[in-house]
């Protein structure tokens, strides 16, 4: 993670106890990326994004908008 120095960490919800933002940002690994210090996270859940299907083309575009904002056009 650290040598990867990611600017935004995607994180897939799951069926488990969620982490919280803290938690997750408190880890030192995590903590030192460009990504940790700004604190960008996206939080998605993991069967709308990777679940192939008709909803496909509308999970990219909300992880588009996550990412990029007002520059993603419909």
């Amino acid at each position: 993670i650290i040598t990867a120095r990611p600017d935004v960490i995607l994180m897939m919800s799951n069926a488990g106890p969620p982490v919280s933002d803290d938690e997750l940002f408190g880890n030192p690994s995590i903590a030192s990326t460009p990504a940790g210090k700004a604190r960008k996270l996206i939080r998605i859940d993991g069967a709308y994004l990777l679940g192939f299907g008709p909803r496909t083309a509308d999970a990219i575009h909300d992880l588009a908008v996550s990412l990029y904002g007002g520059q993603v056009t419909d």
